[in-house]
């Protein structure tokens, strides 16, 4: 890739991807990933997964300087024994949540990645198609460009996004995102991902949602 010629390392945040989406760090060439447990792999929040590319191995191991204890690579790799050698401490850590992450890897094992991708990919369709019978409009336009685990969407001109996510949370009981960044005031973000992948969560989202945007006429807001 272009970037290796200056000895520049890629990241890739995959926390909404990882599990529910195709990602092949060593053929695609990638140096360093980071994800969390709590979405599409189902796990409880807590633990940050990390992974890297012999460049970015190369690139740590060689550096000139210290960074903050808690955000020191070479540490913690020496905490689980990454060098082969005596394991050193440097935090406690949650066994619960090592061993919750273990389960929820075994239990993608058991449908295999790539049908669990596909599992993403046809439930997020159908459910783009749910809203879309519903009138919302999404707010990436091409299907091949949208991300099978996060839906954006937009909401006709006049209603209030936080009115909007409050009422859903406490008419239905179901917890969405505004926009963040230049998105913020203009979409939410609905995640259905993990366990929550399967056309009856995305059905009960896609009528709670039309209900909200029913109950909430304009004279209202």
């Amino acid at each position: 890739m272009y970037f290796y010629r200056y000895g520049t390392l890629l990241i890739v945040d995959t926390v909404v991807s990882i599990g529910g989406v195709p990602f092949l760090m060593d053929e695609w060439g990638v140096d360093a990933v980071y994800t969390s447990t709590q979405k599409a792999l189902s796990g409880p929040a807590g633990i940050t997964p990390v992974a890297f590319s012999e460049r970015a191995e190369k690139k740590i191991n060689s550096r000139t300087h210290n960074p903050p204890f808690y955000f020191d690579i070479k540490l913690l790799a020496a905490q689980w024994n990454c060098y082969g050698i005596t394991r050193a401490y440097h935090h406690t850590m949650s066994p619960p949540l090592i061993w919750a992450l273990r389960c929820c890897l075994m239990e993608i094992s058991k449908i295999t990645l790539p049908k669990f991708w596909q599992q993403h990919a046809e439930v997020t369709a159908y459910f783009h198609k749910r809203l879309q019978e519903y009138g919302f409009k999404l707010l990436v336009p091409k299907p091949e460009d949208r991300l099978p685990t996060v839906t954006t969407v937009t909401l006709p001109p006049g209603y209030d996004y936080a009115n909007f996510v409050k009422y859903l949370r406490k008419k239905h009981n179901i917890v969405i995102l505004g926009g963040l960044g230049p998105t913020v005031g203009k979409a939410v973000r609905i995640g259905i991902m993990g366990v929550n992948s399967t056309k009856e969560v995305a059905d009960r989202v896609a009528r709670a949602l039309a209900d909200t945007l029913k109950s909430l006429t304009k004279s209202s807001l």
